[in-house]
Parts: C-alpha cells; sequence; structure tokens
C-alpha cells in the first residue's frame, strides 16, 4: 500500500502549497509591505 502513502503525501503538499498560495494572496496585500 506504499502507492496509497505516495498519493496522500502527494495531495496534501499539493493542497497545504495551495493553501499557502492563497492566503499569501489574500494577506499581502492587506500587509503594509516595500511596495
Amino acid at each position: 500500500m506504499s502507492w496509497a502513502n505516495s498519493v496522500r503525501t502527494v495531495l496534501l503538499v499539493c493542497s497545504t502549497m495551495m493553501l499557502g498560495v492563497v492566503v499569501s494572496t489574500v494577506s499581502l496585500p492587506a500587509l503594509p509591505g516595500p511596495a
């Protein structure tokens, strides 16, 4: 069942990256940064 663990890991990494991108996209314009 190692393929199931591989698929689960890939899905977890992809969803984590997508969540990070969404959070960055939403929160970056609200933060006072060096524009």
